[in-house]
């Protein structure tokens, strides 16, 4: 009889995690990593690394059940994961908002800087949920002035985090649609970005109601509302989290620390600081030799310029 050989392709141990494409190359794979991962096997998932002040704003009247507010929270959760929390990187707080009475902040941004300890208090609102139901009324207008005038207080607040707020609501703001508009633009005024998600129940679905797309169309603009139901919640948490990772900046981007500092910075200031235990100023931190000459420190005053063939002088000026 003969002898088959069984020939496996690297592909078929599924390297590629989180969804990814395998591609067989000879001996080895290749992963096409879908939005939000990273690695060879893209294992690593994508976090916003930059500062950033995030708030959640969040409908929790009953005009949605205590199942979809949990869809709702977990939502909440599964973005805090794709987020990198720090002091130095993302931070957030949660206000709810049902009637006028009941709508406040839980928490700022500035009450954790761990993320297991954050989710623990999204937790805590999931579980305290059903307590803070209290009639259908959606107070928008009043948790975003709660928003401008105890969270986003001044435009210059911490200058080194961009600032944003996910407003996630079923219902038009019972308040004053008007108020509501006008917070809104005093927040954008401040630099503070709005996305906004549409909670969709099966009773907008059937009617095919556009009203609340419609207000949060001009609350977060010129950002566009995202439409979801309840349980579909989930397919949106790389959407947003890419959205709220494009509004943060690097503090140092702009920075020129020399050669012999780096660059420091926290949610207010950005500084050069010393990369080594000896900071003073030498010769050659200035470069002074130019057409590609290299640069060696003599003593604490001097330097010598070691030109390349075609220049000569001090400083490699002439040629």
């Amino acid at each position: 009889s003969g002898i088959s050989l069984l020939i496996v392709k690297p592909c078929e141990s599924s390297p590629c995690k989180n969804g990814a494409t395998c591609t067989d190359k000879d001996d080895t794979f290749e992963c096409a990593c879908k939005d939000g991962y990273l690695g060879e096997t893209c294992s690593e998932r994508i976090q916003c690394e930059n500062p950033l002040d995030l708030l959640f704003v969040v409908d929790a009247s009953s005009w949605q059940s205590a199942g979809d507010f949990t869809h709702v929270t977990d939502y909440m959760s599964d973005l805090i994961d794709w987020l990198k929390i720090s002091d130095l990187a993302v931070k957030a707080g949660v206000i709810a908002f049902s009637y006028k009475g009941d709508t406040r902040v839980i928490f700022l941004p500035d009450a954790y800087s761990d993320a297991s300890q954050l989710k623990n208090a999204i937790g805590n609102l999931k579980k305290n949920g059903p307590k803070i139901f209290y009639g259908h009324e959606g107070y928008t207008a009043k948790a975003l002035k709660l928003a401008n005038d105890e969270v986003f207080t001044t435009a210059d607040q911490h200058p080194n985090a961009a600032k944003a707020i996910v407003l996630l609501t079923p219902q038009v703001p019972l308040d004053s649609k008007s108020d509501a508009i006008e917070e809104a633009k005093e927040l954008r005024a401040k630099g503070v970005k709005i996305v906004s998600i549409d909670l969709v129940n099966v009773f907008k679905a059937f009617f095919k109601d556009q009203s609340v797309y419609k207000e949060l169309t001009k609350i977060s603009s010129p950002l566009k509302p995202i439409a979801s139901a309840y349980d579909k919640l989930d397919e949106h948490v790389r959407e947003v989290t890419n959205l709220l990772c494009s509004f943060t900046k690097d503090p140092c981007e702009d920075m020129d620390c020399g050669k012999r500092k780096i660059c420091s910075y926290d949610r207010d200031t950005t500084s050069c600081i010393c990369n080594k235990t000896n900071c003073e100023v030498q010769p050659c931190d200035e470069t002074p030799c130019k057409n590609d000459g290299e640069c060696e420190n003599v003593d604490k005053e001097t330097f010598k310029c070691n030109c390349t063939e075609a220049w000569t002088g001090e400083t490699c000026e002439e040629k």
